[in-house]
């Protein structure tokens, strides 16, 4: 599809589709990210300094908003502010500049890999795919041939004829939905409730709940493990790794995480019983209609004229 102009000329959205509203405000607030002459307030954390404009904390946050504007508030008269945390502790600089990327750009930048995590897009591919290598490879050692030719200078040696243990394969942390990651998530779910910004809450949370759907083992109990151990956490949050261990019970039979975590556990089966309730309540209505239809359908057969032979 084009586009004709005024001089005749066209642009080609094809693939991309035509240019909306939305498109013009991210790039605006973009191009706006990087005009720190026309910024009117700051952010400060362990000395670095980030430009903002009150415009922007308007769109995002009341509670930041008011306290850039409300002259009542030290840090309005001053321009500038130092954001804190949970007991009033200020919150490091990786998290004031994910903080500002959000804000400006619309993504949450991790630390971790200084990839953007938008919704839908961690998924479990970067563990995943280097575990399926790491198998090939281990299948074709314990079969005693070569390997593929990316690694041709590292042929297996001829069998000798005596049986060799197999040494265990580890896989590494997926680089999606590393461990640590957890912290910052959790964090910035915390930082975005203070501060009353709710689309950045929603993101951190949706990222965690992709963490737990991993498909590296182990992943899940680690999710568990962190969110029980990390004191304040999102209700939101916690509601959804509660829901995952419940639909995924089994597995923590065997491993024990839950029983390291009693109130934990009582959530996660206070989560089955309901859906053990609801799901007789759904058959019992759906008994009470078969019955319904069976009445229905007998009551217009008996109405038919009796046929003599």
């Amino acid at each position: 599809m084009s586009i004709a102009s005024s001089h005749g000329s066209s642009v080609d959205w094809t693939g991309y589709g035509p240019p909306s509203p939305s498109d013009a405000i991210r790039d605006g607030l973009s191009r706006l990210r990087l005009d720190q002459a026309s910024s009117d307030f700051a952010f400060v954390a362990h000395g670095q300094e980030w430009k903002v404009h009150k415009l922007v904390l308007s769109m995002h946050s009341d509670v930041l908003y008011k306290m850039s504007s409300n002259g009542e508030f030290p840090d309005s008269r001053a321009g500038r502010t130092t954001l804190h945390g949970l007991e009033d502790k200020p919150f490091d600089a990786h998290y004031v500049q994910a903080l500002v990327m959000y804000m400006y750009e619309q993504r949450l930048v991790t630390p971790w890999t200084r990839k953007s995590v938008f919704f839908g897009q961690a998924k479990c591919h970067g563990w995943s795919e280097t575990r399926a290598r790491e198998d090939a490879e281990t299948a074709v050692l314990n079969q005693g041939a070569d390997l593929p030719a990316s690694n041709a200078d590292s042929a297996v040696p001829p069998d000798d004829g005596e049986e060799k243990p197999k040494e265990p394969v580890i896989h590494g942390d997926c680089v999606y939905h590393p461990t640590e990651g957890l912290d910052f998530l959790i964090t910035m779910a915390n930082m975005a409730q203070m501060y009353n910004i709710p689309a950045l809450k929603y993101m951190a949370e949706q990222v965690v709940d992709e963490y737990q759907d991993c498909l590296m083992p182990g992943k899940l109990d680690a999710v568990v493990e962190r969110i029980c151990t990390a004191g304040t956490v999102t209700e939101r949050m916690r509601k959804l790794v509660v829901n995952a261990t419940a639909s995924k019970l089994g597995r923590f039979h065997k491993t024990g995480t839950l029983d390291d975590h009693p109130e934990f556990k009582e959530r996660v089966f206070q989560k089955l019983g309901r859906d053990d309730h609801r799901r007789i309540e759904r058959e019992k209505k759906a008994e009470v209609a078969r019955e319904a239809a069976t009445r229905r359908r007998n009551s217009v057969e008996s109405t038919w004229p009796t046929r003599v032979w």
